[in-house]
């Protein structure tokens, strides 16, 4: 919702383009789509799984109005200057997605201000959490202000019966979701969530019903959780910087691939990625044997929700954001994860996890 707030401040509208890359949540280019802007899908970069900058110039038209990079697992996007001198030479504004990215810096600054302005998610499964929701940032007065029109004018109020069942999720996932009930916690919450028996992240009615309501505002519940969420955020961030600088080391020294930690980078990882050439069955174990394990993403536009073809974005036309698709699972780095509980997930894809045979 955010990021459709930028975009039609931005004065995005039907017919313009916006370029992003093509391994990403649905509901960024469905965001887009019901603006009429269409998205155009660039190939990834394989280590870091961001838009590949080489890419970049030769899907630039002259209906590019815009370009979405995104802080893929809270990775800085790659070619991140690069990208800001082709978007300059183009005058064209930078979107960020840092959904999965609070705390990352690149040379000092925070990620959502190397543009016009970056989305953040405080969906359940990220860094901080209001249950469902978010937060956006912008970097230019005027901008900021044409965004609180736009929400003013369009955000609806939640229901009191839908602010109560958010507030009841969040007392649920402090109370029963932990490494071991993660993965029947997460089942449970799609299959809810696909039934609209539960507030998921999204429905599929926003999916195929592009003109119904779809802005709202958050509750004050959701805004009184977010607040407690960030006193307790620097513990949160430490946490996962150094399970995430762990991960990486423990799997480099059993024979992983494992990315090189990006130069001049203070990197806050959602979930830290691996590669393995038999996911579906690593997903499957993991979830027989109580060890938590993401199955992001399930596609390049990942959801379970409906299809990526509607989206426009069809299998062969990024090789690299389906070979991710294909083999990425990953692992837990929040708060509740301890280091007994991160052996056991190591333990456990080198037991079980088959390495790709193909490198990067």
């Amino acid at each position: 919702m955010g990021f459709y707030c930028l975009l039609k401040a931005l004065g995005l509208k039907a017919g313009d383009e916006i370029i992003m890359p093509a391994y990403t949540c649905l509901v960024v280019p469905a965001a887009a789509v019901r603006l009429g802007v269409v998205p155009v899908y660039v190939d990834i970069e394989p280590d870091y799984f961001g838009l590949d900058v080489n890419r970049l110039a030769s899907a630039i038209t002259p209906r590019t109005r815009a370009i979405m990079i995104q802080h893929t697992y809270g990775w800085p996007a790659p070619g991140v200057d690069q990208i800001r001198e082709i978007a300059r030479q183009s005058n064209l504004p930078i979107v960020e997605d840092c959904c999965h990215a609070l705390g990352t810096r690149y040379r000092g600054t925070h990620v959502g201000n190397f543009g016009a302005g970056g989305f953040f998610s405080s969906q359940w499964s990220k860094p901080f959490t209001t249950g469902l929701g978010g937060m956006l940032v912008m970097n230019d007065a005027a901008l900021y202000e044409r965004v609180r029109k736009v929400r003013d004018e369009e955000a609806g109020k939640l229901s009191p019966m839908m602010a109560a069942q958010l507030a009841m999720q969040g007392i649920v996932f402090e109370t029963l979701v932990y490494p071991r009930t993660m993965t029947a916690a997460q089942r449970a919450y799609r299959w809810l969530g696909k039934k609209s028996l539960i507030a998921g992240s999204t429905s599929q009615r926003e999916y195929v019903d592009m003109t119904g309501d779809y802005l709202f505002a958050m509750s004050e519940v959701q805004a009184a959780a977010g607040l407690y969420e960030l006193t307790r955020i620097r513990i949160a961030i430490e946490h996962r910087r150094r399970l995430g600088l762990w991960y990486a080391e423990k799997l480099r020294a059993a024979g992983w691939d494992s990315p090189i930690w990006p130069a001049e980078s203070d990197v806050t990882l959602v979930r830290f990625p691996v590669r393995v050439a038999n996911k579906a069955e690593v997903l499957r174990l993991a979830g027989k044997e109580l060890v938590e394990m993401g199955d992001w993403f399930v596609r390049p536009l990942h959801s379970h929700l409906a299809a990526q073809e509607q989206f426009g974005y069809r299998t062969g036309m990024c090789p690299n954001a389906d070979r991710a698709a294909d083999e990425i699972v990953n692992l837990p780095t929040h708060p509740r994860v301890s280091d007994h509980q991160a052996r056991r997930v190591v333990d456990f894809l080198e037991r079980v996890g088959h390495r790709p045979t193909h490198s990067n």
